[in-house]
């Protein structure tokens, strides 16, 4: 599978991570320590939110997509949720806690 990227206008935030090249593994690294560290969550849920992350990673690596944040639209996020459904037959109420741990970054 292609990755299929759409040309839309780049927000201040996507031109940013642009410019600084900022990549989602350097994204997600920060975000645990933020949740660690600033948010106190738990430790199960911390490592629940690395995981879906770093699966989220693979999935965008599998299917030779960027890894940088100003490419990875909401079309990366819906397909990778349903290859999960698909592929790996997870539940809707675990899907559910993977959106959330993506959109949270």
């Amino acid at each position: 599978m292609l990755c299929i990227c759409t040309d839309n206008e780049l927000s201040s935030k996507q031109l940013l991570l642009e410019v600084f090249g900022l990549q989602l593994k350097a994204a997600i690294d920060k975000f645990i320590l933020y949740i660690q560290v600033e948010k106190n969550y738990s430790t199960h849920t911390v490592v629940s939110y690395e995981y879906d992350s770093l699966q989220f990673l693979t999935f965008l690596r599998d299917h030779d997509c960027s890894t940088d944040l100003a490419s990875i639209t909401k079309t990366h996020v819906r397909r990778f949720i349903q290859h999960q459904l698909g592929t790996h037959k997870q539940k809707p109420r675990s899907l559910t806690t993977l959106s959330d741990s993506l959109r949270r970054r």
